[in-house]
């Protein structure tokens, strides 16, 4: 009997569905958002202290797997596809989605190649270990 109670304690602690009484849907909603604006924002950080360096759109396609593991496989996909916005904006010339350099271009197409689908394949839990119902 004291076994199940503290079964039910470390479960309820660990289960924000049941923790914050959130509905699972708008859970998962706000954890995706939360994903995407981790993602913009190191993209913004990063195009702004590194202007002008063509691989860190390829260095970047680790947060963007991180971001897919901690918050869902949809945050990852649509992480990596905001970040490449950002990265194009801040690639030369600044203020345009076109990019003159060719190796950032390659870059950036290559976070979008492999930054989607690993989003997608790689992660164990597509919901993403915050949320997950395995718990």
């Amino acid at each position: 009997m004291g076994m199940s109670a503290a079964t039910s304690g470390l479960e309820s602690k660990v289960n924000l569905e049941r923790t914050l009484n959130v509905p699972y849907k708008i859970l998962r909603q706000l954890s995706t958002t939360a994903g995407i604006l981790v993602c913009v924002i190191l993209a913004v950080i990063v195009s702004l202290l590194l202007p002008q360096r063509a691989a860190v759109p390829l260095l970047f396609i680790g947060v963007v797997f991180l971001v897919a593991y901690m918050f869902g496989s949809v945050a990852g996909m649509l992480g990596a596809l905001a970040s490449a916005l950002v990265f194009a904006y801040f690639s030369s010339p600044v203020g345009s989605f076109r990019m003159a350099n060719a190796s950032a271009r390659s870059n950036l197409e290559w976070l979008l190649l492999v930054g989607i689908p690993a989003s997608y394949l790689l992660v164990p839990d597509k919901d993403g270990f915050l949320i997950s119902r395995r718990r």
